[in-house]
């Protein structure tokens, strides 16, 4: 219920709030005398441990200790028996409390975990190495599920505050929250304002706060709240993050293929790959976009191990852009940005060989808080990697929700505290390897959001020097934007060929044609086949970023798919033991499953080399190249980092290739051409021919620009003749071409080297059906006229004739 104010009788906020402890009266901060911001602030932070009295309930106190006769000079009272009783008490509870801290400093304590009773102390020409299987106490995740109860119960929800003073803290807002609805811990709480933003100059300002679903009846009654309150139209979603150190994957190419095939996680980042570019993207993966930094000489003078690579999966409505790229070539480090649904992800992976100098922490620590510079608010950013300091221990403290580091003594691990640390960002990974140390790390922007908890079964094998973990990313998923990008395209599978035949056949073409370029007469053709397209082909909802279907797939192994998600999407909402169980016993039969059916494919590839080897080179391309274009893309000293500035540099490329201007030739070279007395009269196509022409096109080619696929061309190729054939006489008689026809999709195919070089690609065209139809007719009429005066010895652009033709003549 609302609180009046004593001495004024108006109704106040629980901020403005504040209350006698003796006679629990409540008052405006402003009707209190000579209680500044200040000292309100102050006060506030620490209301619970600070006892202030009103000016009613101060005089009764000053009356009690002048009847205890206090003697001005020395302070001591005449009623020493009521003193030393209340002294007695506090002395008591002093020295329970401070034994208890005592002993949870000795638990904490690495060195005495390590070596029992006394302080590490490590020397130069001496270091001792922990007993293997003794684990530092770097708080576990028992320890961490218990201070983080709100985020693990999953049922939560947002409520917005709106129009509060804009001094406040998010501390004094999440003790406000407890206050109003009497909650056991503080909870979430995040001011919704831009970054940089100056506060001083904001009258009002809205928060963010995190409750749980139980209290949503409560939460959401205006009474409850000194201030507007609305929940958040949306639920709690996440998104994962796995880290593993590889120990190297040259060796490992097949199974994290197949690993990938089917893994759930939205972000994978592995350190110590030991990739070069001798392995392509397309090896690795076709469902994920990969953002590689292999070692090279600028990175260590050593040739082989190190690299790190970040894998984005491509089936989410994820938009990822490479970030600090510049000035950190030095470093075996990839950044990424991505941006999931409503919510952006920083994500940034780093190798830092063991004894590396510790310039190369600091130049980390200066790439992280670019990063940090970077983002939002709102954002999240995760940090990781083997940062290979063996001897650093980490401690929990519960008041910042992370560990910091307990014995930092060498340069490198002083440069890792100065640098990386003081980012703001926290550690919270726990798990020690074999020998008790921590090598891989993963620093996190907030420890609420974030949960780090073991995998099911990683994904490659791994090293008992280090341990993977996931790391799951808790973000409001706002309804209205969407969850996954999804185009609307017509499904001509489905057509009504016997609706779309009735009506082209009701259509008088030679009344609509008439009197019209072909220019006109083109586009009018089109918006008629376009508007019965639209009437009789159902549309469907296709993904722009669709899964591959590999070729050794089945339904079984689908089915089989389908239920190991599902499971584990409950282990990551839930990690019972039963859901462990379950996912570990479907992860098994999988793998089984998908191992025998992947041997099968290629048994049947090799067996039907001889009989039919395009099975094989197709097989040969897919693990060579990849049909999605990296985001990263370099030209004459320039970079695109995504997908917009990359078909730029690309069309900068190939339009720099080819002179646009024509040359002007030169009459004298013109009378010394020899002349040929060829009968090619002017072709006038008739509408069988044309029907003939379009029976023979290719129904299993795509679509081109105009998004009519050459099988239903060839379907209707009776009723399109006619008006086919129309524009194809015109085109001709009047010596130009459609402009619609002119049109093509361009690709960029990648031919040898970097696939980051816009030099390393050649262009090809895609076509429409209807101009390449055009182009057949003409040059079957050529080619018989000119057949005569060709060399025999031509073999470029020739039926039946190639480059080997040519070296065999």
């Amino acid at each position: 219920m609302a609180t009046e104010c004593k001495t004024c009788e108006v109704e106040i906020t629980g901020i403005e709030k504040m209350v006698c402890r003796s006679c629990a009266s409540a008052f405006h901060r402003s009707c209190i005398d000579g209680l500044n911001r200040t000292a309100f602030e102050a006060i506030g932070k620490f209301q619970k441990n600070c006892y202030w009295l009103c000016d009613g309930c101060a005089g009764r106190f000053d009356q009690f200790v002048q009847s205890m006769d206090v003697d001005e000079d020395s302070g001591q009272a005449t009623d020493v028996a009521k003193l030393s009783e209340a002294v007695d008490k506090l002395s008591g509870i002093v020295t329970e409390l401070s034994g208890q801290l005592k002993e949870k400093k000795v638990e904490q304590s690495y060195a005495n975990v390590v070596y029992p009773g006394s302080k590490r102390e490590r020397e130069d020409d001496e270091e001792k190495e922990p007993p293997a299987k003794v684990k530092p106490v770097c708080g576990t995740r028992t320890i961490q599920h218990q201070i983080k109860t709100v985020v693990s119960e999953r049922d939560l929800f947002w409520v917005y505050l709106g129009r509060l003073d804009p001094c406040h803290t998010d501390l004094e807002i999440a003790e406000m929250t407890q206050e109003c609805l009497e909650l056991s811990e503080l909870p979430k709480v995040r001011r919704l304002v831009k970054k940089d933003a100056d506060i001083s100059k904001l009258s009002v300002v809205s928060y963010r706060v995190l409750l749980p679903d139980d209290l949503r009846d409560v939460a959401l009654q205006a009474d409850t709240w000194p201030t507007g309150v609305a929940q958040s139209k949306g639920t709690l979603s996440f998104i994962t993050v796995y880290y593993q150190n590889a120990g190297g994957m040259r060796t490992k190419t097949k199974q994290f293929f197949l690993a990938l095939a089917s893994s759930d996680y939205d972000v994978i980042a592995l350190s110590e790959t030991w990739l070069q570019d001798d392995i392509v993207d397309a090896e690795l993966s076709s469902n994920y976009n990969l953002f590689r930094q292999d070692r090279n000489e600028l990175t260590s003078d050593r040739s082989r191990g190190g690299g790190v690579l970040i894998a984005v999966k491509k089936a989410h409505d994820f938009t990822c852009t490479r970030v600090l790229s510049a000035g950190y070539e030095h470093l075996e480090q990839v950044a990424v940005r991505i941006k999931a649904r409503n919510h952006t992800v920083y994500v940034c992976c780093i190798y830092i060989r063991p004894n590396s100098p510790p310039d190369v922490y600091t130049s980390h620590g200066t790439a992280v808080q670019e990063l940090v510079d970077l983002s939002s608010n709102d954002d999240s950013i995760i940090v990781t990697g083997d940062y290979n300091l063996p001897h650093l221990a980490w401690t929990f403290d519960v008041d910042v929700n992370g560990f910091i580091p307990l014995n930092a003594s060498t340069e490198q691990e002083l440069a890792l505290t100065e640098n990386v640390v003081a980012t703001g960002l926290l550690q919270i990974c726990s798990l020690a390897n074999v020998n008790g140390r921590i090598l891989d790390l993963a620093f996190v922007n907030d420890t609420l959001s974030v949960e780090l908890i073991e995998p099911p079964k990683p994904i490659l094998r791994t090293d008992r020097h280090h341990k993977p973990f996931i790391l799951r990313v808790d973000f409001p998923d706002i309804p209205g934007v969407a969850t996954r990008i999804e185009d609307a395209e017509p499904d001509f599978s489905r057509c009504d060929f016997d609706r779309v035949t009735e009506s082209l056949s009701s259509i008088d073409w030679d009344d609509i044609l008439q009197d019209q370029d072909s220019n006109t007469s083109t586009t009018i053709f089109y918006d008629v086949l376009y508007e019965i397209v639209r009437q009789f082909v159902p549309s469907k909802r296709v993904s722009r970023n669709r899964t591959e279907k590999l070729p050794w797939w089945n339904a079984d192994l689908r089915n089989r798919r389908n239920i190991l998600r599902k499971a584990r999407k409950r282990l990551f909402k839930a990690g019972t033991p039963e859901n462990q169980t379950a996912v570990d016993r479907l992860e098994i039969e999988y793998e089984l499953l998908q191992d025998s059916l992947f041997r099968d494919y290629l048994n049947r590839v090799q067996v039907d080399l001889k009989d039919n080897p395009s099975s094989f080179w197709k097989y040969v391309r897919s693990r060579k190249r990849t049909s999605v274009l990296p985001t990263r893309i370099s030209l004459n000293g320039s970079t695109a980092e995504n997908p917009e500035d990359a078909a730029n540099v690309f069309a900068d490329f190939f339009s720099s290739v080819y002179e646009a201007d024509a040359p002007s030739a030169s009459n004298d070279y013109l009378n010394d051409l020899p002349t040929y007395d060829i009968d090619f009269p002017q072709p006038e196509f008739s509408q069988a021919e044309v029907k003939s022409a379009l029976d023979a096109v290719d129904p299993s080619k795509g679509a081109g620009p105009d998004r009519l696929p050459p099988s239903f061309i060839k379907r209707l190729s009776e009723h399109l003749a006619k008006p086919v054939s129309v524009i194809f006489n015109r085109s001709l008689s009047e010596g130009t071409f459609p402009d619609e026809w002119k049109l093509a999709a361009i690709t960029p195919i990648h031919k040898t080297g970097s696939t980051t070089a816009a030099e390393n690609y050649r262009p090809i065209s895609i076509l429409s059906c209807l101009p390449k139809v055009f182009e057949v007719l003409i040059h079957e009429g050529m080619y018989s006229a000119a057949q005569v005066v060709i060399s025999e010895f031509q073999h470029g652009f020739v039926k039946k004739r190639s480059t080997v033709s040519n070296l065999m003549a």
